[in-house]
């Protein structure tokens, strides 16, 4: 049968295909001996023809405010540490929100580093939500008190709080010791107060059977949701690779997320790159590198310069805000211009079958590992099997739906 779609993705196994748009998210299972006629009538009636969403510009600010941290996490690719010599000041800042705003940028992540450990960091926020944008804090919780808990909520803030484990022994060997209990401490504040936030989690070889458990963790402490990342080979990780996880834990974790994903439902929202094709669709955007960089994120780091994305410095700086219009600078910028131009065809993934559902991955760890960010990701094998371990487990799931158990015992 032709596959009708341009991102169409097919996996095969005794007897049945499956069909997934990638751009839509919907998915059939179809026997190899139906009919065309009644192949086509079960895409159709299967929503695969359905048009992809539009995904709109980018209008998220992601503001780094400080490059200090108080923890050391062996894969931060910001390598934080300590505050900078030049780092912005409060007037300085506002006038970033400012520009933000005038460039069409509806929410602001302060970041860092850890923002908190900057004294001003919410009367930053006060002035993000009296520009009238969306407010979001990227933390690990530990300087969390009531104090700015309720300053947080009447703000109407959305915080993200970096979490690597359930217990100690799977989250502090990255963070460091005694990080749990800290960071549980300024989770149990906020949530205490109602303020709403979701968890982070970096994937490492210390977690990767503790997935589970982190998402009921998030669920149990009443976060809105697990955002669940590949740890990166980039900044201090460069030097902690060994932390990373091997293909086959790679594969678990993500099987893992796969099924809590689905357990969780709308009960709570379960985010993991690799399965946005899976599960919310790619939308319009579905032939775009998947972090869509200079496009999804405006990344201002402390010292004011504008990157296209918080991983790709450098050769990649488009301007500094103390020198250059922010807005006139990130819609003109040739670097950026040529970032935006990448797409899956004009990268070395175009060959690989699962192009679609990856994205390309992390253009930065091609860049920084093999020169050239066109060339292939770090980790391609992991995340092909990756994908032949989802593609059967869904051949399985709807086979058996659509034709019934039996069809599907033996695969």
């Amino acid at each position: 049968m032709n596959q009708p779609l341009k991102y169409l993705v097919t996996y095969s196994e005794n007897g049945l295909t499956l069909y997934l748009n990638p751009a839509t998210a919907h998915a059939a299972v179809i026997k190899d001996d139906e009919t065309p006629e009644n192949a086509e009538r079960i895409l159709h009636g299967r929503g695969l023809y359905d048009p992809p969403k539009t995904i709109p510009p980018s209008s998220y600010g992601l503001l780094e405010i400080t490059h200090a941290c108080n923890l050391r996490c062996t894969f931060c690719d910001a390598n934080a540490a300590v505050r900078g010599e030049d780092e912005l000041t409060f007037d300085e800042i506002r006038s970033i929100v400012d520009k933000m705003r005038e460039c069409g940028i509806h929410v602001i992540a302060l970041t860092g580093g850890e923002p908190l450990l900057r004294e001003d960091a919410l009367d930053i926020l006060k002035y993000i939500k009296e520009s009238g944008a969306n407010t979001v804090l990227t933390t690990n919780s530990i300087l969390m008190t009531d104090n700015i808990a309720k300053r947080l909520l009447e703000m109407e803030t959305f915080v993200q709080v970096g979490l690597d484990g359930s217990s100690p022994q799977t989250n502090d060997p990255v963070r460091g010791e005694g990080s749990f209990k800290k960071t549980m401490e300024g989770i149990r504040i906020l949530s205490g107060h109602k303020v709403p936030f979701r968890l982070s989690t970096v994937i490492t070889k210390y977690n990767y059977e503790d997935i589970n458990n982190i998402t009921k963790l998030a669920s149990d402490m009443g976060a809105t949701g697990v955002t669940f990342r590949k740890m990166n080979i980039l900044g201090r990780a460069m030097d902690n690779a060994s932390s990373a996880p091997s293909d086959a834990q790679f594969v678990k974790v993500g099987y893992d997320i796969f099924l809590d994903t689905i357990r969780y439902g709308g009960k709570m929202r379960i985010q993991f790159p690799y399965q946005i094709a899976i599960f919310e669709g790619r939308g319009t955007m579905c032939n775009k590198i998947i972090c869509l960089p200079a496009r999804s994120n405006c990344v201002v780091s402390p010292e004011g310069d504008i990157f296209p994305c918080h991983s790709l410095r450098e050769d990649f700086f488009l301007g500094n805000i103390r020198t250059d219009d922010l807005c006139e600078t990130w819609n003109t910028s040739k670097i950026a211009e040529n970032i935006r131009e990448l797409d899956i065809e004009s990268i070395k993934c175009r060959s690989c079958r699962y192009k679609y559902l990856c994205g390309g991955g992390c253009r930065a760890e091609a860049y920084y590992h093999r020169g050239d960010i066109t060339d292939y990701g770090i980790g391609c094998e992991g995340v092909k099997k990756y994908y032949d371990t989802i593609l059967s487990a869904m051949l399985k799931m709807i086979g058996s739906e659509m034709y019934g158990k039996r069809q599907t015992d033996s695969l």
